[in-house]
């Protein structure tokens, strides 16, 4: 399994997790990212935060309980850490917006903000966009950017059905960046080969 190790300290791990493969063990979970490295390693592991199965990008796993919960706090504070993403969605997406609906969680509206820069259009179809997490509600970058009607290529739960058919690809959303200003990191996901294939075949497109 490829999860390739961008960051270590004496406190935590930074990994490269892949897109389709859940963090934690539970129903219909065939083998997780926690399983993988528990095994790896010979001990037990803490994940930090959350990161969709079916989303590519940076995991924090922490060495002990201790520093899970640390990490975890650090998580609770927008100014504390910045969480970066990227996104390939369909449309044509403003230079710059701000998303700010409220999602959903446990049957109560929580407030949730984004801060989306388009990087780049892919003519004719889609925009490559940058986004930074003022708060992290499940699924909020996937369901603000289908409230701006740029959903993001390969979302089998909020994104344009017709299109995926159209264009057969995983989830084009990245946790590609973690900036801790307290602690000195900064990571980066390297991920200029995914965008690279993934802008080809868009441009390719007949549609």
């Amino acid at each position: 399994m490829n999860t390739p190790l961008l960051f270590e300290n004496h406190e935590i791990w930074i990994f490269a997790k892949p897109a389709g493969l859940a963090v934690q063990p539970g129903k219909g979970v065939a083998y997780s990212l926690v399983e993988h490295l528990t095994s790896l390693f010979e001990q037990k592991i803490y994940p930090v935060h959350r990161l969709d199965a079916a989303t590519q990008g940076l995991i924090i796993i922490a060495k002990r309980p201790a520093s899970a919960y640390h990490y975890s706090q650090l998580f609770s504070h927008p100014t504390a850490i910045q969480k970066i993403y990227h996104a390939v969605v369909w449309g044509d997406a403003p230079r710059q917006m701000v998303a700010e609906e409220a999602i959903m969680v446990h049957n109560k509206s929580k407030r949730a903000k984004s801060i989306i820069q388009k990087v780049e259009r892919w003519q004719p179809h889609a925009s490559l966009l940058k986004i930074e997490l003022q708060s992290g509600r499940m699924h909020q970058i996937r369901i603000h950017l289908k409230n701006q009607n740029l959903p993001i290529i390969g979302d089998t739960k909020y994104g344009n059905f017709a299109l995926n058919r159209t264009l057969k690809s995983p989830l084009a959303l990245y946790a590609s960046e973690l900036i801790i200003p307290s602690k000195n990191i900064h990571v980066q996901l390297p991920i200029k080969q995914e965008l690279h294939q993934l802008k080809r075949a868009i441009t390719q497109l007949n549609i």
